[in-house]
């Protein structure tokens, strides 16, 4: 059970700056932008330290911080992928081809 909430504590940030990274190499165009929206949410919730330093208390805000970035994360993945859907049905609709992920990227 400990090893549980020392692996959580210890590699839970670990794995959001894995993610991050990983989706800034990736995305491109003005996505790459848009990705690094959720470092101001986790830098938000990290600055609660400077008020509260009880050991519960930082422990409680280092789970909180990446979890915090990986549902903002989450939420710019979504909108990505819902964006290559709409402009697909929309070209889909006017007769075109498909955009391709390249188009996407580059136009938005």
């Amino acid at each position: 059970m400990y090893f549980c909430a020392v692996g959580l504590i210890a590699l839970l940030p670990f794995f959001y700056l894995f993610c991050q990274v990983f989706t800034v190499v990736v995305y491109e165009g003005r996505w790459r932008w848009w990705c690094l929206l959720p470092l101001p949410v986790v830098a938000a919730v990290a600055s609660l330290l400077i008020w509260f330093q009880t050991p519960v208390a930082f422990v409680v805000i280092l789970i909180a911080a990446p979890t915090a970035g990986m549902l903002a994360l989450a939420c710019v993945w979504a909108t990505y992928s819902r964006s290559g859907s709409r402009s697909g049905s929309r070209a889909g609709a006017e007769g075109a081809a498909p955009v391709d992920s390249e188009q996407r990227a580059d136009n938005g």
